[in-house]
């Protein structure tokens, strides 16, 4: 044998050995790759009325053709930044419902 096929051999030999070996100590060295760890151990899940967990909620606003205004007897406008009034259509009216309540329920006056 010629010492080009002895060396041939030896290094198809280290490779498997380095690749074995890899295989074998990576997965250990770094745990579960690709996986980012929770920040609590339960999942996120909806919550309703003062943080309460419910299975499922449901909102609806309404559009200022359907239902204008914000649904009070005395509304009276104000820009909260600043400037004047405009005299455009507008509605802040919505609807809600929740596994704990199942029908609709109209929201808190604007």
């Amino acid at each position: 044998m010629s010492i080009e096929s002895l060396l041939s051999i030896l290094r198809t030999a280290l490779n498997a050995i380095l690749v074995t070996v890899c295989l074998a100590v990576l997965p250990q060295t770094f745990g579960h790759v690709g996986y980012a760890k929770a920040a609590s151990d339960s999942a996120p899940a909806p919550r309703f009325k003062d943080g309460k967990p419910v299975d499922w909620w449901f909102a609806f606003k309404f559009n200022a053709k359907s239902f204008a205004g914000c649904g009070a007897e005395n509304e009276k406008r104000q820009c909260s930044f600043g400037g004047e009034v405009q005299s455009y259509a507008f509605s802040q009216q919505f609807v809600y419902a929740s596994s704990e309540s199942q029908i609709l329920a109209k929201g808190g006056d604007a």
